[in-house]
């Protein structure tokens, strides 16, 4: 039997019966369930102050421009591809004619930090991820030669949703967390509401686990064999890889 789909409504609804202001047998408002959103999106920019951030896994595809080396990714500011902030990658894949290349991720000191060729052009071979505060950038090197379909597979930042967003891509466990830090949030907001300090232990706890939590390092380093001819070989020339 397919499940049905996990929305911030539920986190919203599940809050309240937390703190007990309703029973399972009872809905908030309409007014509250909106005012419930939006403590929910003021603790993704109190998490992130906080170095937690609410990860998810998705393939991002577009399409390169001939010429453009750069592409900013954001929902919260006007960028070249409208998608949540990028954490970290997985793998970088560029597609012409029904073939599928790898793109190297490399760190972004390995470039920058050795002599190369800015006009470079041909198929990308390597991939630098830049985060900033309200983006991400990805840059290519070298300069794309064409329109190639790009396939990124990387963790995403939760840092907005709707009320029935699908939230299936996030892990359980932050889904309990979010839940939780909702709960603890409408508390203050809610005189007759009940915050044991059973909850506040289990929210502690869950919080201080995602604190300390190492980033996963899901890059992959493919074999040079398959990789673009032409931009190993401009890296290798001047020292980069080599």
């Amino acid at each position: 039997m397919p499940q049905t789909p996990r929305t911030a409504n539920d986190i919203i609804v599940k809050a309240f019966y937390l703190i007990g202001e309703f029973s399972p047998d009872e809905t908030p408002s309409g007014s509250q369930i909106t005012e419930g959103l939006y403590y929910l999106n003021d603790l993704f920019d109190h998490f992130s102050s906080l170095g937690i951030f609410i990860p998810f896994i998705r393939e991002l595809v577009f399409n390169m421009v001939d010429g453009q080396d750069e592409y900013t990714i954001s929902n919260v500011i006007p960028a070249d591809i409208e998608a949540e902030r990028i954490v970290e990658l997985d793998y970088v894949n560029i597609i012409r004619d029904s073939i599928s290349y790898p793109v190297r991720i490399v760190k972004r000191s390995d470039v920058l930090n050795n002599t190369r060729l800015f006009d470079l052009k041909s198929r990308p071979g390597y991939v630098m991820l830049m985060k900033d505060d309200l983006l991400t950038k990805l840059k290519f090197y070298p300069v794309p030669s064409f329109q190639y379909e790009c396939h990124v597979r990387a963790k995403f930042m939760l840092d907005h949703v709707e009320l029935y967003d699908n939230l299936d891509e996030v892990p359980p466990y932050y889904f309990r967390f979010l839940r939780y830090a909702l709960a603890r949030e409408l508390k203050d907001v809610y005189p007759s509401a009940n915050w044991s300090p059973t909850a506040e232990a289990a929210y502690q706890e869950m919080k201080e686990n995602l604190k300390v939590a190492n980033d996963v390092d899901m890059a992959i380093w493919t074999d040079n064999i398959l990789m673009n001819k032409y931009g190993d070989f401009a890296l290798e020339s001047f020292g980069i890889f080599s």
